[in-house]
């Protein structure tokens, strides 16, 4: 017990300080620095670092979210990331144990972290980022699967280009424009190398529902303050026909047949296309501006790590 407790321990520091690497990793993309050179130093500023000044999560605190030189508020995004960081390699330790495969999920969250900060906070995801992410996981996928199994990790890529290819075009039939980026689609690549096929339809599934929930409330609010009634009329819809369908899942065995098709047909599906067709219609005539969309990416990168984990579980 005591030594599991320790080994926790250390995996949570491990994290913390992989967790500060990866901010420095995400955010030097954008300024193409090199992650090595220069040293450490304050944005605002340029002042070089201390050694004190980096250690994870504590020199946050110690220096009360400010730089200790031009007294500037650091970005909060620096501890989130640490703390995020430690506690999924802390989670990996605890469902894997101490083995390549807790290393190999270490590898997996980093590579997934780093792609989810350059996608929220400009919502692009780097091609040095992505490729290397598909290349890795795909050696993984090698090393996990033993090398007979060699068609697995490739299978899974080929099957994300093709499903999220033909999901991401499809909005060229509603709304001119792709309904994500491409980045999205080499994300999905990565991580169908290390699920594979059947694990990537449960990814890709599992991170619609994670986007559709965070966007939801985001695109009501945002419509409630454009006055668009469409769009808010709509989002009710799609709402009422959640409801019912979980009503209807709940209650329906208990229901007669003819009874049971009834409200089906009139409480879920038939809302369900009026909303879509509301959601699309909005879509189609607003401007950029009208409707923040959340990305994709961090939502895809949640569903890839839970999956990741239940297969994993389901190995043991």
């Amino acid at each position: 017990m005591f030594e599991t407790v320790l080994l926790g321990l250390y995996c949570l520091i491990i994290g913390l300080c992989v967790g500060s690497f990866l901010n420095v990793v995400a955010l030097r993309a954008f300024s193409e620095e090199s992650i090595v050179i220069p040293p450490s130093k304050c944005p605002k500023c340029n002042h070089k670092l201390m050694w004190y000044h980096n250690i994870p999560l504590l020199s946050y605190i110690m220096l009360g979210g400010k730089c200790a030189f031009c007294k500037c508020k650091i970005s909060i995004q620096y501890p989130i990331v640490e703390c995020f960081t430690g506690v999924m390699f802390l989670i990996s330790y605890l469902i894997f144990g101490l083995s390549f495969q807790t290393l190999f999920s270490w590898i997996f969250i980093s590579f997934l972290i780093v792609m989810s900060i350059t996608d929220i906070k400009e919502t692009v995801v780097f091609n040095k980022h992505v490729y290397s992410f598909i290349a890795v996981m795909y050696l993984i996928s090698l090393l996990s699967y033993q090398v007979k199994y060699w068609w697995f990790g490739l299978l899974g890529i080929i099957t994300a280009f093709i499903l999220f290819e033909l999901l991401a075009r499809i909005g060229y039939l509603f709304v001119n424009s792709r309904l994500f980026g491409e980045g999205d689609t080499y994300i999905a690549m990565g991580i169908g190398a290390i699920v594979g096929p059947l694990g990537l339809i449960a990814v890709t599934v599992l991170s619609i529902i994670f986007d559709v929930i965070v966007m939801f409330p985001m695109i009501f609010v945002n419509s409630v303050k454009n006055k668009n009634k469409d769009m808010i009329t709509g989002l009710i819809t799609a709402l009422f026909a959640v409801i019912a369908g979980i009503l209807f899942s709940i209650f329906g065995n208990n229901l007669t047949q003819f009874l049971m098709y009834t409200v089906l047909i009139i409480c879920i599906i038939i809302p369900a296309l009026f909303a879509i067709f509301l959601i699309l219609k909005d879509i189609k005539n607003r401007k950029e501006e009208a409707l923040m969309m959340p990305p994709f990416g961090p939502a895809l990168a949640v569903a890839g790590v839970v999956i990741y984990f239940l297969i994993g579980i389901l190995r043991m």
